[in-house]
C-alpha cells in the first residue's frame, strides 16, 4: 500500500498532512479573497502569495519571509503577541493608504 503525504520538520516538530494544507482553498470555499493576509508557516504560503497586503512575523518560516519581501509585504521585527499588535497597526496603515483595496 502506498500512501502520499506532506511531511516536514520544523525544529523539534514534525508535521504530517494527508495533503498540503491550504488556507487559500478554505477562503475560496467561503467565497472570500484575502485582501489582507497574515501568516507564518507553510499552510499560509498560497494565501500570502495572492494577497496585495501580505504580513508576517520575524520568526516565520524562511520561505514565507522571502515571499513577503518579494511582494513588498511587511515582516514585523517582533514575535508573539507584540508582533500581532505591530502587524495590525501596519495593516491599518496599509489599508488606509492603499488604492489596491479599492480595485479588487
Amino acid at each position: 500500500m502506498q500512501i502520499q503525504a506532506y511531511v516536514y520538520l520544523d525544529g523539534h516538530k514534525l508535521f504530517v498532512y494527508p495533503a498540503m494544507p491550504s488556507k487559500l482553498a478554505g477562503l475560496r470555499a467561503l467565497n472570500c479573497f484575502p485582501v489582507l493576509a497574515m501568516g507564518n508557516d507553510w499552510n499560509d504560503l498560497d494565501m500570502l502569495s495572492v494577497s496585495p497586503h501580505p504580513l508576517t512575523v520575524s520568526n516565520a518560516y524562511i520561505k514565507i519571509k522571502d515571499l513577503i519581501s518579494e511582494n513588498r509585504g511587511y515582516c514585523s521585527p517582533l514575535v508573539s503577541h507584540a508582533a500581532t499588535e505591530d502587524i495590525l497597526k501596519q495593516a491599518i496603515f496599509r489599508l488606509n493608504n492603499s488604492e489596491k483595496c479599492l480595485t479588487l
